[in-house]
């Protein structure tokens, strides 16, 4: 059976906003069975950066789960990356371009270990919005700029795609953040993730 990995944070893990608990049907979820005929394995978790942490092993550091699915994972027919939000966090000094290298990083372990035509959408997180103000744990957690940051990502990730010659999307023109947190996802807006993803792979796996 053809296998699609789902790399992402917590709107790929399915955070219920405000709540925190984990959804039923966050969009991987939709992708499978919208897919059937392969095996999608949700890869996300809440709080996943690029490359960013306070030590070597902090699994918040997305390279350290990713580095892991190199060596066990065997491989897949499609490689989805959706990450950046928390590059916005209040105590990570992080630019766009900088999280844009590091995903070209991603991108590049992933075809030296499984092959340069190994296929990959590049998702550019949805969009984090004034909404954060409602919640006062999001709005502590994201620095001030967070939301001109996060609308700096879509171009820069289609660049990046571009270049290595990976599927794009743009989540943030399909999506949006709930007006609970302006962070994450509510379930109809991870059904409509799911199907344009679905309409970028259909003619691909």
């Amino acid at each position: 059976m053809k296998k699609i990995i789902c790399f992402g944070d917590s709107n790929t893990y399915g955070h219920t906003p405000p709540t925190g608990e984990r959804m039923e049907r966050p969009w991987p979820s939709v992708l499978q069975e919208l897919r059937p005929d392969c095996k999608v394995i949700n890869e996300g978790l809440c709080g996943r950066n690029t490359h960013l942490s306070a030590s070597d092993m902090d699994p918040s550091n997305g390279l350290v789960r990713f580095n892991e699915l190199l060596e066990e994972s065997g491989g897949a027919e499609l490689l989805i990356i959706m990450l950046g939000t928390n590059d916005t966090l209040k105590h990570f000094d992080c630019s766009v371009l900088e999280t844009a290298e590091a995903l070209r990083g991603y991108i590049r372990s992933w075809r030296d270990k499984f092959g340069q035509d190994s296929r990959i959408l590049l998702i550019s997180p949805i969009l984090i919005t004034e909404d954060k103000k409602n919640n006062a744990a999001m709005n502590d957690a994201y620095e001030t700029d967070a939301i001109g940051k996060s609308r700096l990502f879509a171009a820069e990730y289609k660049a990046l795609a571009e270049r290595e010659h990976t599927l794009y999307l743009n989540a943030a023109a399909v999506c949006r953040t709930s007006s609970l947190d302006g962070v994450h996802m509510l379930p109809a807006e991870h059904e409509k993730l799911a199907h344009a993803v679905y309409d970028v792979i259909l003619n691909e796996i």
